[in-house]
């Protein structure tokens, strides 16, 4: 990767890929990273943040110490501290679950949620204007201007199932995703047509069998992470395609790289312990394969409040 050339405001940057063993390249791209202040926007908008158990969730303590979790929504609190820190435009945060910690953190997002949880879930309101002046209680009127959506892990896996091959059947599934996906779109759209709907890119699993065999009460899971990760990747390909390819005038659906922020190792919650008795040196050892630490977490609204600092 090189920095061709860049100006205050925008950076060109090339990147190759080559083969491992001649080292011809395999592919050539060159992008434009945008640089945007960090203050951008004015007025008031309402931002409704949607998801799964990562969105739900938090992992906090002392990294490589305590692995300690709740439900405290440790990506939507966090971009609401970036978002009233950086004063520009104000949000106000809707949806019918909140923090324990600070009723003011609130988003739709529940732990083993897919799309199609969502979208029964604002169906069953009356749709997604009655679902935010009423379920949520933001009354009469009040307007949606963002609405984030992070899913994908739910939909692609079979916890528990013991599948030798995840990959097969994780991938059969990406048409019908890529399906829901849509439709939660044209749901929104439907009540809140120049909504900025922000589509993020959910991060993968841990990048390490610890986090797979340890995760949920230490039960040794048969998938393996590189299966796993791989149908991962190829749903995360596929997204994009769809978003580029369906939406490409549409310029209030937005692919976010946000969850990529998040360090796919050392973004995973990690103790340290002697692997045997008769090993005196610790190891890490990675404690589960589908939540990210805090760290991982914060990495992923960084990214959230990224895109939406550029779109304001």
């Amino acid at each position: 990767m090189s920095i061709q050339s860049g100006s205050a405001k925008d950076i060109t940057i090339t990147i190759l890929s080559r083969k491992s063993d001649d080292r011809s390249i395999i592919d050539k791209k060159t992008i434009t990273v945008h640089i945007v202040s960090k203050t951008a926007g004015t007025g008031n908008k309402g931002i409704l943040m949607c998801g799964d158990s990562r969105t739900w969730h938090r992992v906090y303590g002392i990294q490589g110490e305590t692995y300690l979790q709740d439900g405290n929504k440790t990506i939507t609190t966090e971009l609401k501290r970036l978002l009233d820190s950086n004063k520009g435009a104000a949000f106000t945060f809707y949806g019918t679950f909140q923090s324990e910690l600070d009723p003011t953190v609130k988003n739709l997002a529940q732990s083993g949620w897919k799309f199609d949880n969502a979208i029964q879930t604002i169906n069953a309101a009356g749709g997604i204007k009655q679902y935010i002046e009423v379920s949520c209680g933001a009354g009469s009127g009040a307007t949606l201007d963002y609405c984030t959506c992070m899913y994908g892990i739910n939909d692609l896996m079979d916890w528990n199932a013991k599948n030798i091959s995840q990959y097969d059947y994780s991938t059969l599934k990406i048409d019908g995703i890529l399906a829901k996906c849509k439709e939660f779109i044209s749901l929104v759209k439907a009540g809140y047509p120049n909504c900025k709907i922000i589509v993020v890119i959910e991060m993968t699993t841990c990048a390490n069998q610890d986090g797979f065999a340890f995760w949920d009460g230490n039960k040794t899971k048969v998938n393996t992470h590189r299966e796993v990760e791989k149908a991962q990747k190829l749903f995360r390909k596929k997204l994009i395609k769809m978003i580029e390819t369906d939406y490409a005038e549409d310029s209030n659906v937005i692919l976010s790289s946000a969850g990529i922020w998040c360090d796919r190792l050392w973004g995973f919650p990690y103790t340290m312990s002697t692997e045997s008795s008769r090993c005196s040196r610790e190891k890490v050892f990675f404690r589960n394969n589908v939540h990210p630490h805090d760290d991982g977490y914060k990495q992923t609204s960084d990214g959230i409040f990224s895109t939406i600092k550029f779109l304001e």
